[in-house]
């Protein structure tokens, strides 16, 4: 009872000071119409953050289903609802905060500790899943407040049952503006996937996730109704991945981002038909609240669309995979927004889009057509060929104001270049706080080839006693044909091995009586043919080569 008493009369020093005031908000009663449950949760996670304001993050549990890559998450309640500390002002004007000692606007940091329990996800796992078939983490993201105080995760320990299974000690890790920080049971890293509809890419064994520096091997199909442009081109972090003598993509899990550093990208495959909707304005078709972003509002019927092709999976998510482009009819401008949200009402889809912090000004009163195309991976996947929206409202923030665009900065690249084919990317505006960007082709990369191995052959044969030759594979690019020699080993060719096979044979005398009789150039001979070692390659060396392999060693 003494954690409610102002003035504290702890046992722990650090409590008992004449400010303290609410030490337990939020972290007890918080629902009193539930009744409590005896016994110990399935999975826990008990974190220590260090800092002098115990607002200024959030904490959000996940849960990854690595044979699918579907994510879901929670968000404690303690953290889902702001804290009286956050919006109460000071005198000045200013926020209160608080650290974890209840001690009122102290420059200390100090440690809490925190318990979460996964039963929002493990009370409802589908039949004949356990919590083995997940991979569970908890997520630290910065949360502004007017402290501008940091928050540092110091340990995240995981419990199955009351008893540790994983901790991860003196972590130490600073959580700051745009910043965030996922620690998983067990460390595992998820693998994440970027691929168009048509693709299945599924694990050969196990599933999308392991710890970093193991080995994954996954496959890729393409369904029917979808079809390949030149060649299926698979990417794991950035570089393209060949396939294996069996099929298989072989890959090693990276360390870094656990949700996000690993991810698989395939690109080439295209719907044979792109599925048509029809698009309808809402309400004013336009809304924006304060200085918050202006937003364009649509919806599209549920009875028109593919539910797999607009996701309706990512709805309250926040992580929609889909690109909305659009193209305005007249002036040919082309915009790509994603949904900043979106609601299924049974009977519809309501999308809200940003816009004018992307790059789009529209005009109050006017009236816009565009081609409106619902993109994966850059590829149309649905499509409303004249979709006409109206202006009704106009941009008030200073931030979407109008300006003349400056696009000087580095180039993003969406589709990489290859060796046959340009690829495509953006700029974005160099104006602060502008998201505008702009289209651009990338050229042919010659560099960018795909070669895969093909048959063993000596490259460099002129091998001598002091000089070693090399054999090579003779690699072959998919896309162009294009081929290279990579190197795959020295030898010395020991004397008399006139082909650099490093043995002596009836191939050798055939090598050096071509030499001899003045179809082979000296450099094609591995040791020069000089047998004798005499500084000379003559009929002497060929009758001792032939002496040796009618086993007289004379």
């Amino acid at each position: 009872y003494d954690a409610l008493n102002g003035k504290g009369q702890s046992q722990y020093s650090a409590l008992n000071v004449a400010n303290r005031i609410w030490t337990m908000d939020q972290f007890v009663f918080l629902d009193w119409q539930t009744d409590i449950e005896y016994g110990v949760p399935e999975l826990m996670t008990t974190v220590t953050v260090n800092s002098a304001d115990r607002d200024n993050f959030m904490i959000t549990l996940t849960k990854v289903d690595p044979a699918t890559g579907e994510i879901e998450t929670y968000t404690p309640y303690m953290y889902s609802e702001f804290c009286r500390a956050y919006w109460a002002h000071d005198e000045d004007g200013s926020y209160e905060y608080y650290n974890f000692d209840g001690v009122k606007n102290s420059s200390s940091a100090v440690d809490g500790v925190m318990t979460f329990n996964y039963e929002h996800f493990t009370k409802n796992l589908p039949a004949g899943k356990t919590v083995d078939d997940y991979v569970w983490g908890v997520e630290f993201n910065y949360r502004s407040t007017d402290s501008g105080k940091t928050a540092t995760v110091k340990k995240v320990e995981f419990l199955k049952n009351g008893s540790s299974v994983y901790t991860k000690n003196s972590i130490n890790e600073t959580i700051t503006s745009g910043t965030s920080r996922v620690y998983t049971l067990d460390n595992k890293h998820v693998v994440t996937l970027d691929a168009p509809l048509g693709v299945n890419v599924a694990p050969t064994a196990g599933a999308f996730a392991g710890t970093p520096g193991t080995s994954l091997s996954f496959t890729v199909n393409v369904a029917s109704g979808y079809h390949v442009d030149n060649a299926v081109k698979v990417y794991f972090n950035g570089t393209r991945v060949n396939k294996d003598g069996s099929g298989n993509y072989n890959v090693i899990i990276a360390n870094g981002d656990v949700m996000t550093g690993n991810v698989i990208k395939v690109e080439g495959v295209a719907p044979d038909t792109v599925e048509t909707f029809n698009a309808q304005n809402y309400s004013q078709d336009f809304e924006q609240f304060d200085n918050n972003p202006f937003w364009m509002l649509f919806t599209v019927s549920n009875s028109e669309v593919n539910q797999d092709v607009v996701d309706t999976a990512a709805i309250d998510s926040g992580k929609y995979k889909y690109v909305i482009r659009m193209t305005e009819q007249v002036s040919g401008n082309v915009y790509e927004f994603v949904p900043d949200s979106y609601y299924n009402w049974g009977d519809a889809l309501l999308f809200r889009v940003p816009v004018a912090d992307q790059g789009w000004f529209p005009s109050v009163n006017a009236t816009y057509r565009f081609k409106m195309e619902f993109c994966l991976s850059g590829v149309p996947q649905y499509v409303d060929n004249d979709y006409t929206v109206n202006c009704r409202l106009a941009p008030t923030s200073s931030v979407m104001s109008s300006h003349t665009h400056s696009y000087n900065g580095a180039t993003i690249t969406t589709v990489p270049s290859n060796c046959t084919t340009t690829g495509s990317g953006y700029k974005c505006c160099s104006v602060a706080g502008c998201s505008a960007r702009q289209a651009v082709t990338l050229p042919v990369d010659n560099t960018a080839h795909a070669y895969t191995q093909g048959t063993e052959l000596i490259h460099n044969k002129n091998a001598t006693s002091t000089e070693p030759g090399e054999y090579s594979y003779l690699c072959t690019c998919a896309d162009c044909g294009d081929t290279y020699y990579a190197l795959y080993y020295t030898y010395t060719a020991q004397a008399g091995d006139t082909n650099g096979d490093d043995t002596l044979n009836v191939k050798d005398v055939t090598l050096l009586l071509n030499h001899l009789a003045g179809y082979a150039e000296y450099s094609a001979l591995a040791c020069g043919g000089d047998f004798t070692n005499d500084g000379n390659c003559t009929v002497q060396d060929l009758t001792w080569l032939v002496y040796l392999l009618a086993g007289n060693n004379g």
